[in-house]
């Protein structure tokens, strides 16, 4: 090298600029949880059938719109099903037990019609209680049905009767025609008994023939509208009165 030449100058390198990085966003893959399935789970042990068909939306809804839950929407409908079958196999249960116990209890058919109920036995006996009630066939004539009157209760069962009225007339009415009817039919009172005469109400027992009857009237009861209730057995006398 030359005194008069220079030496070369060294270039530096450039220094290089760092390219700025887009931000990473973090994207979820944890899918929603249907709210079908979920409320299917839930009136599954409320409402079988709604569970029931609530789960079978809820597996439509899940794979349309790519939900989670499939799961609670599949044990919905098992759940659901399961509950009706069982419900059905109790209400079965509880027939048969019914009929059965009808069975032994000689229950030969119960009949509704105009408001009353009646059951009818296999040996013959009666009972019908409702607004329309009948006087039980072969109820003696000697003994008086007060009228106006609504008959609410009426048994028979083997020569025995009790009937059940209700009337708006006062008891002192009621008790007044009963003593004057009964004695002029021919029933007594029995040696040593007595009509029981209490305020608002009047207890009877008669005989006649071989037969006694009870009478019973009993003014304003609160359970019967204010009306006078009038109860009314009669039948056989046994070996007990």
């Amino acid at each position: 090298m030359s005194p008069t030449e220079k030496p070369a100058e060294t270039k530096k390198p450039e220094a290089t600029k760092a390219q700025p990085q887009e931000p990473i966003v973090a994207t979820s893959t944890t899918k929603k949880t249907s709210g079908l399935a979920v409320a299917a789970l839930v009136l599954a042990f409320f409402f079988p059938v709604v569970g029931f068909i609530l789960g079978i939306v809820a597996l439509s809804s899940i794979k349309k719109n790519n939900e989670s839950g499939r799961g609670l929407a599949i044990s919905a409908i098992v759940i659901s099903v399961i509950l009706t079958l069982i419900g059905l196999l109790t209400m079965l249960i509880f027939v048969l037990a019914i009929g059965r116990a009808a069975n032994e209890t000689g229950i030969n058919g119960v009949d509704t019609k105009n408001g009353s109920i009646s059951v009818t036995g296999k040996d013959g006996a009666t009972a019908t209680v409702g607004k329309s009630v009948s006087i039980p066939s072969g109820f003696p004539s000697d003994v008086p049905i007060y009228k106006p009157s609504d008959v609410i209760l009426a048994t028979s069962n083997d020569g025995k009767y009790s009937v059940s009225l209700l009337t708006t007339d006062s008891e002192t009415k009621v008790s007044d025609y009963y003593t004057k009817q009964l004695a002029s039919n021919g029933w007594v009172t029995p040696q040593g008994g007595g009509d029981i005469r209490y305020e608002g109400g009047m207890i009877s027992n008669l005989e006649k023939d071989g037969n006694v009857l009870g009478l019973i009237i009993a003014a304003n009861a609160k359970s019967n509208d204010g009306k006078t209730s009038i109860t009314i057995t009669v039948g056989p006398k046994s070996s007990n009165n």
